[in-house]
């Protein structure tokens, strides 16, 4: 489940980047993200690890209804099919997009100073973070009062 919602992930980020022209800004961030969801639930893995791109049984999916949800609320994917055939095209189109964020001068820990790499790393650590703890407030009601619910779901 994790490794789809990655895939699934790495198919709408992009789009959604690309649409937006923000993809040479944030294809890093990109990448670190889907890394985080591909591995939440353990060990995080290299970067590079692409053990997340793969065919998985997208016929049981509702993919229509999940199209029509993303369109619905999100205008930037009213052009974007979301088939069986183009989840199978991102396959091809993934890996050169995986090249690409990964040849960003960004990510190159080794040439960074020690200060600037804490920097970097503190960033990627601080999405995850943020993406564990909206996991655990979806998941359960935390039963505080002093966050009123317009904050929560902030």
């Amino acid at each position: 489940m994790l490794l789809r919602g990655a895939f699934l992930f790495s198919f709408l980020g992009y789009h959604w980047l690309e649409i937006t022209r923000q993809w040479e800004a944030y294809r890093v961030v990109w990448l670190w993200l889907i890394r985080d969801i591909a591995d939440h639930h353990g060990k995080l893995k290299k970067l590079q690890d692409d053990n997340w791109l793969q065919w998985y049984d997208w016929g049981k999916m509702n993919l229509t209804g999940i199209s029509r949800f993303l369109k619905d609320h999100y205008p930037e994917f009213s052009r974007l099919d979301m088939t069986i055939d183009s989840l199978i095209d991102w396959l091809n189109v993934a890996d050169e997009q995986i090249e690409e964020a990964m040849d960003d001068p960004d990510i190159g820990f080794g040439q960074k100073r020690d200060f600037d790499l804490m920097m970097h790393l503190q960033a990627w650590r601080a999405l995850t973070t943020a993406l564990i703890a909206r996991d655990r407030f979806d998941v359960k009601d935390t039963g505080t009062n002093w966050l009123d619910e317009m904050t929560m779901e902030k």
